[in-house]
């Protein structure tokens, strides 16, 4: 009786086990069960804080993107804190939704939940409308001039330096590029210096405390002790800055001319159509100079960069340039000069400047064979197809990759900005002119070199939502001066 009572015992517990393992199959295989997603990824490291730590020892999120993607494919999912992230790294995945980008939620303290990029539904399209500038012949015309007045400023800064002397690269084109942004957004009110300082150290002020409470963030400390760093106090002192900016604009444009880039929202504020309220209007502001004093001076340090660090590339430049009459080089030459725009290009996609956008959707789609619910994260992972098989020796800069007339690019997997009207024709953008005309500036006289060695754009910085040469400083030095008669005489 012993034996049989045994045996029943083990039939019953084997029966208990296998009926549990085929309930959390079908919870496993079925999307109507609790399992949030069927698309692979990591466990959570984490009940609370889902895979925060692996993305803080990763060193960044771009990293963190490259192991999940290499473990798990072309479609992984993480989870940060308690919400799943689906990201996405093949392109055929990207087409239509790449037209929505959104940054980071932990930039809400900084440029206001009210921002277009944190808009929802049918409003996004409407909001995105606003910020579409229109770069027309006439913007190019009056742009040109002010870049070219920027780029002369450096340019002639760096030609007195002696031939030994390292020069800050990424700290100088920071200056620039922010002098830019500043007139590009709020017209001649912004020429002077000591407003772009000012206004900027404000606002890099709050962009570091941002970053701060964000990592801070991850060991569960609270809103009373963001308060206690200073964090809303210089909130606040970034915005009444940029809300002077905005009603001098709005006093001095009686009638608008588009000419700036806060024009356009202005105009939107004042519509008797879906008119902007104040508050949308400072967040779009702040969001818009976010973005462009990053990606400017991202796209401006890396084309300089590789310039300086490639000795071919920069003789060819310089050959192509000494081709152009005037020393005051206008839109229309550097649109015509095809090797210039094929470097801006090559250093995007060989950086990887953009190396990811996200999106939320506001209905169940479905991404690959696998079902995501609305409201899930999904980010678009850009840094790979850029820097995939489909370029020539990937993960080299060659701009052969765009000036071979024979090789056509498939515009999913070059996507060199994931926001705004310039994603469809970057070249038609005013980061690129700024770009053109500052390295043209530069490198049509200067023989300009790297004082240090090379970056591996694999090790770049990316603490912020656009890539940088490094975490530390990158140093030049100028030598080999030609004067214009001597660049006459070398054609």
């Amino acid at each position: 009786m012993l034996e049989v009572h045994v045996t029943i015992t083990a039939v019953a517990v084997l029966a208990v086990i296998l009926l549990l393992f085929l309930i959390g199959l079908l919870f496993y295989i079925y999307p109507s069960s609790n399992k949030e997603t069927t698309v692979p990824g990591p466990a959570v490291s984490d009940i609370r804080d889902g895979n925060r730590s692996d993305i803080d020892r990763a060193g960044s999120l771009h990293q963190y993107l490259c192991n999940l993607h290499a473990e798990h494919g072309d479609l992984a999912s993480f989870h940060f804190d308690k919400q799943l992230i689906i990201s996405i790294a093949d392109s055929k995945y990207f087409a239509p939704r790449s037209q929505v980008f959104q940054l980071p939620e932990f930039w809400e303290p900084m440029i206001g939940k009210e921002s277009f990029v944190f808009s929802q539904g049918v409003d996004v399209f409407k909001r995105r409308d606003n910020i579409d500038f229109k770069v027309d012949k006439k913007v190019k015309e009056f742009y040109a001039k002010i870049f070219r007045l920027l780029a002369i400023e450096l340019e002639e800064k760096w030609r007195k330096q002696p031939e030994d002397q390292h020069i800050p690269l990424t700290q100088h084109l920071k200056g620039l590029a922010t002098k830019a942004v500043c007139q590009m957004m709020f017209g001649e009110s912004f020429a002077d210096d000591e407003r772009v300082i000012k206004l900027y150290k404000a606002w890099d002020k709050v962009r570091t405390q941002v970053f701060c409470y964000f990592f801070a963030k991850w060991n569960q400390l609270n809103q009373n002790q963001m308060k206690r760093n200073k964090t809303y106090s210089a909130i606040k002192e970034l915005r009444s800055l940029m809300e002077k900016a905005i009603e001098e604009r709005w006093k001095k444009s009686k009638h608008l001319d588009g000419i700036t880039l806060l024009d356009g929202l202005l105009a939107s504020s004042n519509s008797s159509v879906s008119p902007l309220s104040s508050e949308q209007l400072l967040c779009d502001v702040i969001t818009m100079f976010t973005i462009g004093v990053q990606v400017t001076n991202a796209v401006l340090c890396w084309s300089v960069y590789f310039i300086a660090a490639h000795d071919d590339v920069q003789t060819k430049l310089r050959n192509k340039l000494n081709e152009v009459e005037s020393l005051d080089i206008m839109p229309q030459s550097l649109n015509e000069m095809k090797y210039m725009q094929s470097i801006i290009k090559e250093s995007i996609r060989c950086s990887g400047v953009f190396s990811y956008s996200g999106r939320v959707e506001d209905i169940d789609i479905t991404v690959g064979d696998h079902l995501v619910p609305k409201g899930t994260p999904i980010i678009e992972a850009l840094m790979f197809p850029m820097q995939s098989d489909a370029f020539e020796s990937p993960d080299m800069f060659n701009p052969k990759n765009f000036s071979d007339a024979t090789k056509s690019v498939n515009p999913l997997t070059y996507i060199p900005f994931a926001f705004g009207g310039s994603r469809h024709k970057p070249q038609d953008s005013l980061v690129y002119l700024l770009v053109s005309i500052t390295v043209a500036s530069l490198f049509r006289t200067l023989r300009i070199s790297l004082a240090g060695k090379e970056v591996d754009p694999q090790s770049a910085n990316y603490e912020s939502f656009v890539a940088l040469p490094s975490t530390e400083e990158v140093w030049v030095t100028v030598g080999g001066k030609l004067d214009v008669e001597t660049v006459g005489e070398n054609n």
